[in-house]
């Protein structure tokens, strides 16, 4: 999958999300169960591109078959996660911006990097974004850092903004993770992730091997396993503007076969980051 690819599927899903809020009720919904099935076809190819080209090692990520998805849940979700040091606006600075793509209910998820990035794959150029990311008094994304992703035709469903003690709530509560052949709490993950400001694909090498081995550990988690401890950390480490609901069901549809979780991350060069 090539970041041109990314771009142009990130502003069609945008476009046609808009236009199937409107379709979706009266005489017009068959119009939308077409749509939907569009959807499905674009969130396929664009897994099947990722596969080609940057996929996690087999010994890294179960690789097992995703069962199908019903036609009502093919409308795929791009998820922004931005990594800070902390959540204060005035002293806050960006560690990482990673956008989540995946289908409701499917277990297979893409991880694209925008922040850090490898020289020869970007899709903006890291300067730029470090020069204009903000956050606002109410800890929102700022407003220049938003409009320099949509000049981009970056499109997102939602964002996250988690600052280093909810990234170590989450490892935790996974189990901790592999890295580098130690296991390792979400304190000592941290503790090894370079600062990508001084070194970017370093940056990007070792966040590539901490996200797969979360969702290593995710795999092996138990059925049902409760979300509140995460839940916990929303918003004094955690600031989204998806509602708690809305995270309670992606968790139990990821909970319900969290054995076929699969995670590749398609700009990457190799196979084992």
């Amino acid at each position: 999958m090539d970041i041109t690819f990314v771009q142009r599927l990130s502003k069609i899903q945008g476009w046609a999300n808009a236009l199937i809020e409107q379709l979706a009720t009266g005489p017009l919904l068959f119009l939308y169960i077409g749509i939907s099935s569009v959807f499905l076809t674009l969130g396929t190819l664009a897994g099947l591109s990722a596969g080609k080209i940057g996929a996690v090692s087999k010994s890294s990520i179960p690789q097992r078959s995703v069962s199908p998805i019903p036609l009502v849940s093919t409308i795929q979700q791009n998820f922004l996660v931005i990594g800070v040091d902390s959540l204060d606006h005035e002293n806050t600075r960006l560690e990482s911006v990673w956008l989540v793509l995946y289908l409701p209910g499917n277990q297979h998820i893409n991880f694209v990097s925008i922040y850090p990035s490898l020289f020869n794959n970007r899709l903006i150029d890291p300067r730029l974004i470090e020069k204009n990311f903000s956050l606002e008094s109410d800890k929102k994304p700022g407003s220049m850092f938003l409009d320099l992703l949509r000049a981009e035709h970056i499109w997102w469903s939602y964002y996250a903004i988690v600052d280093e003690i909810g990234m170590i709530g989450i490892i935790n509560k996974f189990g901790g993770l592999q890295l580098n052949g130690y296991h390792l709490t979400g304190s000592l993950a941290l503790d090894a992730l370079p600062v990508p400001w001084e070194d970017q694909e370093t940056a990007l090498r070792v966040q590539t091997s901490l996200l797969a081995g979360i969702c290593e550990q995710a795999s092996h988690i138990s059925k049902g396993t409760d979300i509140a401890p995460i839940l916990d950390l929303i918003p004094k480490h955690i600031q989204t503007d998806l509602d708690i609901n809305t995270i309670i069901q992606d968790w139990f549809d990821l909970m319900i076969n969290p054995d076929e979780l699969v995670c590749e991350f398609p700009l990457l060069n190799t196979k084992n980051p």
